[in-house]
């Protein structure tokens, strides 16, 4: 992040000459973004790779024509500084919320309370709406082949190399992944895109992963908290209105591969250096995932 930091200042001087910039220091470091803030709160997050710059492009679009529908503040973007010879892969600028980032010991009972009404709010979103926000369906069988293809002489595990083989075997069958009425999915509601505030649930950040998808597939990400909490938001999702069907756990598990290839092929392609990271996710997904 250092080397970034250094090279960063002019360039968004240049594309957001408006801004005021004092202050400006690193924030946080995922697998889209780096990201920034400044002393008058505003975030800059910079795309790592070309996926993340149309994640951010998405974000614009979509959030303000669903924000009003939501049980949780969702940072809109202000300003979009496209790639260029100064910012290769694009900026996007936003207000910080207030709040703190979620942590695996803050994925409380009232947290998942939260997050459950959360889901049923944001997938009741009508479809037009999200259409017009640019969120496309989810081809994730398609996605899911293309990808492993690509990246499975990457995978020196024998155990995790048999595994994805035989999960690529039931989606060429056709009986991986739920069929079924789609809803708007955040899709990415990992903790560090929760936001805190007093133990509840105050904001949800990085839209760039929002689908069209079966409602069993929101449930991927937060897997990772273990079934007592997925279960939890389960049970409060369907007490706001949510509908769930049999067997939804074994279909959020696919999602869950699916995105953990993406993850892997995004390393893969971009020479990313969460390429360990990455393949240990996968390992996971495959053969550490509790279905129950």
């Amino acid at each position: 992040m250092d080397r970034t930091y250094a090279d960063l200042l002019p360039h968004l001087a240049a594309a957001f000459p408006h801004l005021d910039l004092r202050g400006l220091r690193p924030l946080a470091s995922g697998w889209a973004s780096e990201v920034y803030r400044t002393d008058g709160g505003f975030v800059m997050r910079v795309a790592k790779h070309a996926l993340a710059w149309e994640h951010l492009q998405q974000e614009q679009r979509l959030l303000p024509l669903i924000a009003g529908d939501l049980a949780a503040e969702v940072a809109r973007i202000t300003d979009l500084a496209p790639p260029s010879e100064r910012s290769p892969l694009g900026v996007a600028v936003h207000r910080m919320l207030e709040g703190v980032p979620a942590g695996p010991g803050d994925m409380t009972e009232a947290v998942a309370g939260d997050l459950g009404r959360f889901f049923a709010a944001l997938h009741h979103v009508p479809l037009e709406r999200a259409g017009a926000g640019g969120v496309r369906a989810l081809e994730a069988a398609a996605q899911s082949l293309a990808w492993a293809e690509a990246v499975t002489p990457a995978v020196e595990d024998g155990e995790v190399r048999d595994a994805l083989g035989a999960w690529l075997v039931g989606v060429r069958d056709g009986v991986r992944f739920a069929s079924g009425p789609l809803v708007l999915c955040h899709f990415d509601a990992w903790s560090e895109n929760l936001l805190l505030r007093d133990g509840r649930l105050a904001g949800v950040l990085d839209w760039g992963d929002a689908v069209l998808a079966p409602p069993a597939a929101e449930f991927a990400a937060i897997s990772y908290y273990g079934p007592a909490f997925t279960l939890e938001v389960a049970e409060a999702y369907r007490a706001a209105g949510g509908s769930l069907p049999d067997g939804w756990r074994e279909q959020a598990r696919d999602y869950l591969v699916y995105r953990e290839l993406r993850g892997l092929h995004t390393a893969a392609t971009s020479e990313s250096e969460e390429m360990a990271d990455s393949l240990r996710k996968l390992r996971v997904a495959l053969l550490e995932y509790e279905v129950r």
